[in-house]
């Protein structure tokens, strides 16, 4: 079962690239071109340049760019890398940023660099603040969407992936013309810079966690049996939770064997109603009322009593949680949850504990949407 990127249909993916196109270049102007209004080029000698031949060179030039060069790096009359981020209000957030870690200068008149920018509405989704971020943190973060020179469109679908200045290894993909960068869509064509080259993209990039310790959403990205569940979460609040913050005090990790094992009814639910991935993911997030707040729940603990409370949207109306309850039982081949088995539970993280489990729970709230 392949999940749609970030809840995503075909459709609302294409209109976001035609959005951020249209954004990028800034939109249609309704004003006349000055070119109207400038004087004709004329040759040397004074003689008018012939139009058929201006509009071949012009093609070539055009021809050349879609092979894959940018013509950027070294024209001055371009704008920099950061002289695009601050004049494009869509970038406000990811150019706040970077004044914030003072990358402003390299951006400046560094590089060439190649740069995946966020824009504001994937900073929305995330929910992470920019002015309130340690700036150590937050310079880890952007090191994740700066690449070393500058690829076009062209150089980045050839390549196959880039390494970004955090070592992190960005794979490219381009699924029916779309182009993706990991896991976040490029929605905007490449804005060239005397420096560099720009793409604007709708998702907060993560790197992995190097060292020994790691936070709940290092702990599933590096274990590699929970693909899938990291793709719902990609890009929305739940991931820099589980990265940054101790909202929750277990995770239910289904493995990608279980999301593939889900009811063939279930499967046709999700795929008509994608949004709805995100219910099934704060579905397997623990912070049961009365469990003291930032305290690990371990298995022996939920055996212990005996249920758990989980959160579940209001009635699938998208607006509010309740909570369901989840039975813990322990039997003769281990323990249960929800009539989930634990198959390797206790995973330590630095801000939570990781169990991983063999069965995706679905809300009952949701289930009474879903038809045999």
């Amino acid at each position: 079962m392949e999940v749609m990127l970030k809840y995503k249909s075909p459709l609302a993916i294409l209109l976001l690239i035609l959005l951020g196109t249209l954004i990028a270049c800034g939109g249609p102007d309704p004003s006349p071109s000055d070119d109207i209004l400038a004087p004709l080029p004329t040759n040397s000698d004074g003689s008018s340049v012939d139009s058929g031949a201006e509009a071949s060179n012009t093609s070539s030039a055009n021809n050349a760019n879609s092979a894959g060069s940018t013509g950027a790096e070294g024209d001055a009359n371009l704008p920099t890398l950061l002289e695009l981020l601050s004049e494009d209000p869509n970038l406000i957030f990811f150019a706040n940023g970077v004044d914030n870690v003072g990358l402003s200068d390299e951006l400046q008149s560094g590089g060439p660099y190649t740069v995946f920018a966020p824009s504001n509405i994937a900073f929305t989704q995330s929910e992470l603040v920019v002015s309130q971020m340690d700036p150590a943190v937050l310079g880890s973060i952007l090191d994740t969407h700066l690449v070393e020179g500058a690829y076009t469109r062209a150089d980045l679908t050839a390549a196959g992936s880039v390494t970004a200045l955090d070592g992190y290894e960005l794979p490219i993909r381009e699924p029916e013309g779309m182009l993706i960068v990991d896991y976040a869509l490029i929605a905007s064509e490449p804005l060239q810079a005397s420096n560099g080259v720009l793409y604007v993209i709708d998702t907060l990039l993560l790197g992995l966690e190097t060292g020994p310790e790691k936070s709940m959403w290092g702990v599933l990205k590096a274990d590699g049996r929970f693909t899938t569940f990291i793709v719902i979460m990609e890009g929305t609040r739940f991931m820099t939770d589980l990265r940054f913050e101790d909202n929750y005090d277990a995770i239910l990790a289904p493995t990608d064997e279980a999301f593939a094992n889900m009811p063939a009814n279930v499967v046709s639910y999700l795929e008509n109603n994608p949004h709805d991935y995100e219910f099934v993911a704060a579905f397997h997030l623990l912070s049961p009322d009365g469990w003291p707040q930032g305290t690990d729940l371990t298995v022996a603990d939920m055996v212990e009593l005996g249920s758990v409370q989980t959160r579940v949207a209001n009635s699938g109306s998208g607006f509010g949680f309740g909570f369901e309850e989840l039975t813990v039982a322990q039997a003769e081949t281990g323990v249960t949850i929800g009539g989930a088995q634990i198959i390797e539970g206790d995973l330590d993280a630095t801000n939570g504990i990781v169990h991983a489990i063999d069965t995706v729970l679905i809300p009952q709230a949701l289930m009474e949407h879903v038809t045999e």
